[in-house]
């Protein structure tokens, strides 16, 4: 990166992040849609146009068009990735690894080491390898080139020999009109020189692509290139602009608050001032004090104070908010603002003025499927909720006299509910405070089975999401998220969840939970760990009734479970983590990842059609542990020196078991006796052991033999110095051994 004395901060509106496929070289002869949103249209010579449609194919010649607010993203046979933004067309015309960017707005990831590719327009073309960048071309208006990571070559189509190099954090803007005079006049063009942008922001507000595209082929490039220029702005060799570019286009503006405090600065001169007293000057010649410049907050009005939610509380969509309040000591009615998220920037900007995303990538897209992705939107500085407000849903002609309540009296207005504070938000059997302190009835819930609201978001700046003991959150077809955004910031539900919707959990340090959780899809990710604890609780449970509070503490989805951590997932204490999917949902999912840690379960149950469990960098301890999966289990520490240990404890998969340490010294460590029973059985580590003394019993299927992939067996070793694996009473069941580098073929 070119050292420059300041940097443009830039922000993007664009395409929800999406995943790619599989890695092999070839030409683009071919594309295939993996993610569509709203209009997309395929469109060919003397063919009537078609809906695109997942899993479809195009191939040359064929133009892809959006609409507006729509987008599509297709891959190409070698894992090229492309998104394309709304309004925008591009054609794949099967020449070499060639796109034609028609107009609009185009995402190309080119993975490294298979070859270049370029984006061509009808003024330069962008000569692309193993790179990530955006390119917009408005016919009639200007091209603009971003380079995320990698560098790009601009060229003149005129004169190929004349091109400008781009690199990674750096834009280039020009005139289609100054292309096309100089393409007249045979002359070459004179690029204009690259500005450095801010990468960081620029994955933070744009939809295009996301600093959480985990799943792209450059993921780790991107991932560098953004540290590499933060790096240099702690140096100071890059200094942030108050500018951005809000959108699409070249409009350059300022950011909010700086526009704010030029109004406030304006000063009007007086034509005859008095005359200046007789003060001796100050060290700085009188001249005020600097102002320094309000970090921008966002676009939602702040309510000060406490904001105390209870039975007696009225939330109207239109969007106003009636509740006791600590700031005056009274009840207030505030308003917030509707929050489209289709079209807006994502709401950790839009609420807060903030450039970071969630550690739940699944967030923003959640905000945008719901409805059609409108949201009555508040923000208190803290909130408690004690009780059940009121809801009201004004039609969208403002005909008050179509309030709806509990989904009956039929209104057109906005269901779906964001309650955002800046510090925390408290679920709480708490009355001390605030008008109706009596209202906090016996059920000492939030309770949404009669509110008439499709989807409700409780989110966190800076604070924690406490959902405490003697509490309960319970409903109907609502969904919920929890969002606790700080990098300090946890989730704690410590009283109980039962909804019929989807729960989406997300917090910036810690989610903890050590009561029952119920909902048809559960998404968790935290920034550091994930505990969950059972048999700690002594309050009672509500909604659907389990357990009043004792025993085992169940977190049951009836589709699929996803538990994402950065650092360490820890299941413990008798919890039980179930899908209930009906028999034919074979996709049914029950998932632990960790990033940078170890995940345990210990003294736990884990059942679904099918479970997988990975450990990117650390290691895996199963113990004292029921692992059941009716379709497919596959445990994975993937680490250069991870480590999978099992011991006391029963592993089913009924089609297929793989017990995989994946890393170059990775160990699969039996430390105590176990069952693993499935059709398939196959095991891999560096080394796979079992301790002294020990025995693995293998359940394989009908005449079937499984398979143990290492180069360093420690089993069934005549000497009796290793444990064995044995098949019901027989001293000794039959494996197949192969080389840990064949690992990775059938079961």
């Amino acid at each position: 990166m070119k050292t420059k004395p300041s940097l443009l901060l830039l922000a993007l509106a664009g395409v929800t992040p999406l995943l790619p496929g599989s890695l092999s070289a070839a030409g683009y002869t071919k594309a295939e849609f993996t993610r569509l949103f709203k209009d997309v249209k395929v469109l060919k010579e003397n063919i009537a146009p078609k809906d695109a449609a997942v899993g479809g194919e195009i191939d040359p010649v064929t133009s892809v068009a959006t609409g507006e607010g729509s987008r599509a993203e297709l891959k190409f046979p070698d894992n090229s990735l492309t998104r394309l933004g709304a309004n925008s067309r591009f054609t794949l015309r099967g020449d070499q690894r060639t796109l034609d960017l028609n107009e609009g707005v185009m995402l190309l990831q080119v993975p490294k080491k298979i070859g270049g590719a370029k984006v061509r327009t009808a003024a330069v073309t962008a000569a692309v390898t193993g790179t990530t960048c955006l390119f917009e071309y408005l016919p009639g208006g200007f091209v603009k080139l971003i380079v995320i990571e990698g560098s790009v070559d601009l060229i003149d189509n005129s004169n190929p020999g004349n091109f400008r190099s781009v690199n990674a954090g750096q834009m280039l803007v020009m005139k289609v009109e100054d292309i096309q005079a100089g393409n007249m006049k045979k002359a070459k063009i004179a690029f204009p020189e690259p500005v450095d942008i801010d990468l960081k922001l620029l994955l933070s507000t744009s939809n295009l692509i996301s600093g959480n595209d985990s799943g792209m082929p450059n993921f780790l490039q991107v991932a560098q290139a953004v540290e590499d220029q933060q790096k240099e702005i702690k140096k100071g060799k890059l200094v942030a602009t108050n500018f951005v570019l809000p959108g699409r286009g070249t409009l350059v503006g300022l950011t909010n608050d700086t526009r704010l405090n030029l109004f406030k600065n304006v000063q009007v001169q007086d034509t005859s001032p008095p005359p200046t007293p007789n003060n001796p000057p100050n060290n700085n010649n009188n001249n005020p004090p600097p102002t320094q410049p309000t970090p921008f907050q966002g676009f939602l009005p702040l309510i000060s104070g406490t904001t105390v939610l209870n039975n007696n509380s009225l939330i109207q969509t239109n969007p106003h908010v009636t509740a006791y309040n600590s700031g005056p000591n009274d009840t207030i009615t505030s308003e917030g603002r509707i929050y489209d998220a289709t079209v807006e920037s994502p709401f950790t900007y839009f609420g807060f003025g903030r450039t970071l995303p969630v550690d739940n990538a699944n967030f923003q897209p959640y905000l945008e499927s719901k409805g059609d992705g409108k949201w009555a939107a508040f923000k208190f500085s803290s909130l408690l909720i004690n009780g059940t407000p009121y809801f009201e849903f004004p039609s969208s002609d403002d005909d008050y006299s179509t309030f709806g309540y509990g989904g009956y009296h039929g209104s057109s207005g906005v269901r779906n509910v964001i309650l955002a504070a800046d510090g925390d938000i408290r679920l709480a059997r708490d009355n001390s405070y605030g008008p109706g302190n009596d209202s906090v009835t016996y059920e000492h819930a939030l309770n949404l089975w009669y509110s008439g609201l499709k989807s409700l978001v409780l989110f966190s700046n800076q604070g924690s999401i406490s959902l405490e003991k003697w509490f309960a959150i319970y409903g109907g077809w609502v969904d919920i998220s929890m969002v606790a955004a700080g990098p300090t910031s946890d989730v704690n539900l410590l009283g109980e969840v039962a909804i019929w919707g989807d729960l989406l959990l997300s917090a910036g340090q810690d989610v903890k939970i050590e009561h029952d959780v119920t909902a048809k899809n559960i998404n968790i990710a935290s920034g550091r760990d994930v505990n969950i604890k059972g048999k700690t609780q002594s309050g009672y449970g509500y909604g659907y009734g389990y357990g009043h509070g004792h025993g085992n503490k169940k977190i049951t989805a009836k589709e699929n479970l996803t538990i994402s951590a950065k650092r360490h997932i820890n299941i413990t204490n008798s919890s039980e983590l179930k899908v209930l999917s009906n028999w034919w949902d074979h996709d049914a999912l029950l998932r632990l990842e960790s990033i940078g840690g170890d995940i345990s379960v210990i003294q736990s149950t884990l059942e679904a059609r099918n479970i997988e469990i990975e450990a990117l960098q650390g290691n895996i301890t199963l113990d004292r542990s029921y692992i059941n999966a009716g379709d497919v289990l596959k445990i994975s520490a993937l680490g250069p020196n991870g480590e999978l240990r099992i011991g006391n404890s029963f592993l089913n998969g009924d089609q297929v078991v793989r017990l995989f340490a994946e890393g170059a010294n990775g160990r699969v460590y039996f430390v105590d006796n176990s069952t693993i029973q499935g059709k398939y059985i196959s095991i891999a580590g560096a080394t796979v052991e079992i301790a002294t003394g020990k025995v693995v019993t293998l359940k394989p299927g009908y005449n079937k033999i499984p398979n143990v992939y290492t180069d360093n067996p420690k089993f069934n070793d005549p000497g009796n110095a290793y444990g064995k694996f044995k098949r019901g009473y027989n001293t000794t069941t039959p494996v197949t051994v192969k080389p840990f580098a064949q690992r990775n073929g059938s079961p």
